[in-house]
């Protein structure tokens, strides 16, 4: 999901997988294996990073992890109309910490 800026259902709480990225290796269209970073080949770096595979293709990524809870709570919800969709959505993402979820995910 790296290519295509890495949006999921923690992304409310982490932001997008791609901020949080230290380093990448790429294959280049001409078939080069490239180390780059925010400070190595750092151009090849950000058009990696959600430029569906235009720029290379991600073969390895070094991502910091934090450790995983014992339990979490994931929120599933279909909507027909987007409306309502957006409206839950903005209070569930806003909702605090305490009391709240770990994952959601949201479909029209």
């Amino acid at each position: 999901t790296l290519q295509n800026a890495g949006v999921g259902g923690q992304t409310f709480r982490y932001g997008p997988q791609i901020s949080n990225v230290e380093q990448l290796e790429v294959v280049t269209g001409k078939g080069d294996v490239v180390t780059c970073s925010p400070e190595l080949n750092s151009n090849l770096f950000h058009a990696s990073l959600g430029g569906l595979g235009q720029f290379g293709i991600i073969t390895k990524a070094r991502i910091p992890l934090d450790p995983a809870p014992q339990k979490v709570k994931w929120i599933r919800a279909l909507y027909a109309d987007l409306e309502d969709f957006t409206q839950d959505q903005e209070l569930l993402i806003s909702a605090t910490k305490v009391n709240s979820f770990d994952y959601l995910e949201g479909f029209v």
